[in-house]
C-alpha cells in the first residue's frame, strides 16, 4: 500500500495481538523499517511508527505486509499526520 501526503509528521496506527504478523515502513524511498505487530495480548489502536520531518513537505510512504512464521495478519486502522 501507498500513502501520498503533506505533513511534517506521520504516525501510524494499529492493532496488536497474538494473530498479527509485521510490516514494513519505508518513507520517501529510505530504507525499510520492520514493525513486528505481535503481542501477547490484545492491543487496540497502537501508534506503532512515527516519522517527524524538519518542515512541512510532501512524502510518499510505503507499506507491506510481511509474515512472521504463520502469522500473516496485518491490519491498519488510521494514519494520523500532522500537517
Amino acid at each position: 500500500m501507498t500513502l501520498s501526503f503533506t505533513g511534517r509528521s506521520l504516525a501510524v496506527v494499529v492493532p496488536k495481538g497474538r494473530a498479527f504478523a509485521a510490516v514494513s515502513v519505508s518513507v520517501d524511498g529510505a530504507a525499510s523499517t520492520r514493525v513486528n505487530l505481535y503481542s501477547t495480548r490484545r492491543e487496540a489502536q497502537t501508534a506503532v511508527y512515527v516519522v517527524n520531518f524538519p518542515s512541512v513537505g510532501k512524502h510518499k510512504a510505503v507499506f507491506r505486509a510481511r509474515a512472521a512464521g504463520s502469522r500473516r495478519r496485518v491490519e491498519i486502522d488510521a494514519f494520523a499526520i500532522v500537517s
